[in-house]
């Protein structure tokens, strides 16, 4: 299930829904701790991630990290938005076959004032599906 709305107007209930684990990886949402590497082996693996959730559909939020703190709470990591929308977008029309235009959402966390946050990049279902790194 995509994540909803609110949660990305709201950095608040956003960063609730993560730390307190109500929003948790699942076959439709995979967390990362970082943005993929900016080299030719990391723009790889963020698009076969892609590819694989264009079958059904799904997200990868960056700057949540996979291990788990106490109860199942997930451990927030904020990481630099610069660049990341646009990097992710032009990698998905140029690299992938047939391309696959995603949307990523920037949350700049509340509590830090560098303007570091957290992305969201979501992968609609596609009917041209499967999507092959070109």
């Amino acid at each position: 299930m995509p994540l909803f709305d609110e949660a990305t107007s709201d950095p608040q209930i956003f960063t609730a829904l993560i730390t307190d684990g109500r929003l948790r990886e699942g076959p439709h949402r995979d967390f990362k701790g970082q943005m993929y590497q900016p080299t030719e082996p990391g723009t790889l693996d963020l698009l076969q991630d892609i590819a694989a959730f264009a079958n059904d559909g799904g997200e990868i939020i960056i700057g949540v990290l996979d291990e788990k703190v106490a109860q199942g709470k997930n451990r927030l990591k904020p990481l630099s938005l610069d660049g990341i929308s646009e990097r992710v977008r032009q990698a998905c029309l140029s690299s992938l076959d047939p391309p696959l235009e995603v949307v990523v959402s920037e949350i700049v966390d509340p509590s830090i004032d560098d303007g570091t946050g957290y992305a969201i990049i979501r992968v609609p279902a596609s009917s041209e599906a499967p999507h092959m790194v070109a």
